[in-house]
């Protein structure tokens, strides 16, 4: 699911995570 993987990157951060997240909660 995203809930688990998004909790995974907040902890461990990286360019590409942040910037599919970014795209993500621009889309919501």
């Amino acid at each position: 699911m995203i809930a688990p993987k998004l909790i995974s990157l907040l902890k461990n951060p990286s360019s590409k995570d942040l910037a599919i997240i970014s795209i993500i909660d621009g889309s919501s």
